[in-house]
């Protein structure tokens, strides 16, 4: 608070005599932000495509001191408000019903509570009602100057899904993106640069419009395929005899012993390769030897495996041996 006071000077007998003629008394106020008790705005809104609606969320903003009552949700078509929508509900998800297909709009929430409305916030991202929902689950494996992309086929609210659009990333910046006008959920991504890593986004079309991006895949980096001496890091058999790879991708090494190591192997790089998970498998060597007249022998444990194939499916593989006994020279 501020005062002003005005003085008068006696200009008779007694100099400098002051006469107090009026003291005005003026006071200047700052209101805080907030101070109002309206709600300050809301955070973080996103939108999903429906048919002919939309799924709003946001993250509820500070009350300033009075329970928040509601939200206004106003859609917008380029910079034009359309009518807002009033909600009386403190859920921070909405569906914003009654809109047109095939349009493309925003949305900005503000929050009420007893002392007022807030600021509207930030708009969503732009979402093409009737189109898409992003697509899920989203990988990646690299080639040479290529990567395999892999997703979910996403809701197509309403509206089949004609084809997929693949943007490639480095960093976070979009590189061209690829078009591909079919219902295939795995596409090559050709073009791509040796040495390079990328991640990959991708959106699904249908007659309405184009969703919105996926999450990104998993980073990768193409590189030209090395033919030669590969090296397996991580293993652990002793005098291996055979290995072969099985319907499940793993590498099935059998030894000397009569075990067999199920190697799960992870790619490194061109000719470089290491050991994840090793599952040993002792089976063949349960089977009780015999001396050469037919006598079981319990002591001698162990079998030789000269022979290994594996078949059956990737949840279910079968493996068949072909074995002897320890001893050298002592017959099958």
């Amino acid at each position: 608070m501020g005062h002003r006071v005005r003085l008068w000077r006696d200009r008779g007998t007694r100099p400098f005599a002051v006469l107090v003629a009026l003291l005005l008394l003026t006071a200047t106020f700052e209101t805080p932000a907030g101070a109002s008790g309206a709600p300050s705005a809301p955070t973080g809104p996103s939108a999903v495509p429906g048919n002919a609606r939309a799924t709003v969320k946001w993250t509820a903003p500070a009350n300033n001191g009075f329970a928040i009552s509601g939200y206004v949700i106003t859609p917008f078509i380029g910079a034009a408000a359309q009518s807002p929508r009033t909600y009386s509900s403190t859920a921070v998800s909405e569906v914003v019903t009654g809109l047109t297909n095939a349009t493309t709009y925003t949305f900005k929430v503000a929050a009420k509570n007893a002392k007022g409305t807030s600021p509207q916030s930030g708009p969503t991202n732009p979402v093409t009602v009737g189109a898409p929902v992003p697509p899920t689950g989203p990988s990646a494996v690299p080639g040479n100057a290529e990567a395999t992309v892999k997703w979910t086929a996403p809701a197509n609210n309403g509206f089949a899904i004609s084809g997929y659009v693949i943007t490639p990333f480095i960093g976070a910046t979009a590189q061209s993106p690829r078009t591909y006008s079919s219902t295939a959920v795995t596409e090559v991504v050709t073009g791509l640069t040796n040495a390079t890593t990328y991640t990959f986004r991708i959106a699904a079309k249908n007659a309405k419009g184009t969703s919105p991006q996926s999450v990104p895949t998993n980073a990768v980096t193409p590189s030209t395929l090395a033919f030669g001496k590969s090296v397996l890091q991580g293993t652990n058999s002793t005098s291996p005899t055979v290995a072969r790879f099985g319907s499940d991708g793993r590498l099935y090494v059998a030894q000397f012993d009569g075990l067999i190591k199920a190697y799960t192997i992870t790619r490194d790089g061109p000719n470089a390769y290491t050991v994840s998970n090793t599952e040993t498998i002792d089976l063949i060597q349960q089977i009780l030897n015999h001396d050469d007249d037919g006598t079981p022998n319990p002591s001698l444990t162990g079998r030789i495996i000269t022979g290994l194939l594996v078949v059956g499916s990737a949840s279910s593989p079968v493996v068949y041996v072909s074995s002897s006994d320890p001893r050298i020279g002592a017959g099958v």
